[in-house]
């Protein structure tokens, strides 16, 4: 800090001693009231007559509170105050020597209950929102707007509400202390620039009229199966895949449902636009699958697209530094419902209380039973529970690596498959091999 000249510590001191005596002031302002029966608006214009203070309040907030009386001698201000506004839900706030003012005491809202919030939620151009819905984080509970856009939810403070509509960006609002929220929504930028195959060519999304579902190679790879049909189960609407267990058995496929008393119906498949077998593919070859659903397809691919058409586009090397890919599953398949068997001694005797009930002699004997039970000649009286033995616990597993890069002139991309799936029943397996180069 610089030195300070006599006449600047002079001011500095003077200040200081000035803020001080307005603190001391403000703190020491008596005053003498000896009022009955009277207003609190009575009560604060005695005040001012004797004081500095100036008060200021809501009209609304003053002119419906009790009659007071008060009888105070030189008292100070503060304390005058106190006593006149016990029991009205009013507190004083003293702000300088010459201000006081008069509010409402705010309730203390206990922890975890719930209040009233409304609010408002418009687009950039104040238009409110209609159909927006306002849902309380971590519950199914909320609300939705109306026609000028408000909402009204009970929520705890400190909860946040997330406010979504179509076509804009959801946004999560922090409930404070405040009872109203006006929420402005941003409209959500859709990718309509994405290239998808339709036919023998490519165009842009946002230029399809067409029925098309397009899936890509991030959404196959995290799927652990062994099949295309598996992997793009669930993801195309209008699209049923029936898989069967039977180890080395093709799945079947079918769009907008059966089209034939025979069961048929199965779509077009084209790999790299060549129909081929695709049931045995390794599933992390693909880079994309495109599902054309409607007549459109028909006019490229005639007669054969009648129950639509799948394009699958094959992995190519990119111009990119040398990359090297390796993706791996492992899984236990149970049986989900195996009936429980008797042991042969106790179907045995349930199988003699038959025949007695029917009124015919037992078909075994108490000896016959008793090394059923004892299980010393099981070549003779076996105790085997076939259906456990049949549907046992199966393996299922799926490798792949991959080499790819390239320049601007050479692009290369080397991949190889294994999966082996075990069947419920015993020396019932299948494994398939795929080597690609492209």
């Amino acid at each position: 800090m610089k030195n300070l000249t006599f006449r600047e510590r002079v001011l500095s001191i003077a200040v200081c001693m000035f803020f001080s005596c307005l603190t001391l002031m403000a703190q020491t302002q008596k005053a003498t009231v000896n009022l009955k029966n009277t207003t609190l608006t009575e009560l604060f214009s005695a005040i001012e007559k004797q004081t500095t203070y100036r008060f200021s309040y809501r009209n609304t907030v003053v002119n419906n509170k009790k009659i007071i009386s008060i009888n105070q001698s030189n008292a100070p201000v503060d304390l005058i105050l106190k006593k006149a506004l016990t029991g009205t839900n009013l507190e004083f706030t003293i702000v300088s020597a010459k201000s006081i003012v008069i509010s409402d005491v705010k309730p203390q809202i206990p922890l975890g209950a719930k209040v009233k919030v409304t609010g408002v939620v418009t687009d950039k151009a104040k238009q409110p929102i209609i159909g927006a819905t306002v849902i309380i984080k971590g519950t199914t509970t909320g609300d939705v707007t109306s026609a000028d856009g408000s909402f009204s939810v009970n929520v705890e403070q400190g909860n946040s509400v997330t406010v979504s509509m179509m076509g804009y960006t959801p946004q999560e609002v922090k409930i404070t202390s405040a009872d109203r929220y006006n929420v402005v929504l941003e409209e959500q930028l859709l990718s309509f620039d994405e290239v998808v195959v339709v036919g023998y060519g490519t165009q842009k999304k946002g230029q399809l009229a067409t029925a098309i579902t397009t899936i890509k190679s991030d959404v196959l790879e995290n799927r652990p199966v062994t099949s295309i049909a598996e992997a793009i189960q669930g993801s195309v609407p209008g699209l049923m895949v029936t898989t069967n267990n039977r180890p080395g058995s093709a799945s079947s496929m079918q769009l907008r449902g059966a089209t034939s008393l025979n069961g048929g119906g199965s779509p077009l498949v084209l790999v790299d636009g060549i129909p081929t077998e695709y049931n045995f593919m390794n599933v992390d070859d693909i880079e994309s699958m495109t599902v054309l659903k409607d007549a459109a397809s028909a006019a490229i691919y005639g007669s054969r697209a009648a129950n639509g058409v799948i394009l699958i586009t094959t992995k190519r090397g990119k111009v990119n530094v040398p990359k090297f890919r390796y993706n791996g599953s492992f899984g236990i398949n149970t049986p989900t419902n195996s009936p429980e068997v008797a042991d042969s001694w106790v179907y045995a005797k349930a199988f003699n209380d038959s025949q007695i009930n029917k009124g015919q002699q037992p078909a075994f004997s108490p000896e016959d039973i008793q090394k059923l039970m004892a299980g010393t000649d099981p070549n003779h009286y076996p105790n085997t529970n076939w259906v456990g033995y049949i549907n046992d616990n199966s393996i299922s597993t799926k490798h792949s690596i991959e080499a790819s890069g390239g320049t601007d002139k050479v692009r290369y991309l080397l991949s190889a498959g294994y999966s082996y799936l075990e069947g419920s029943m015993p020396r019932n397996n299948q494994s398939v091999f795929n080597v690609r180069s492209n």
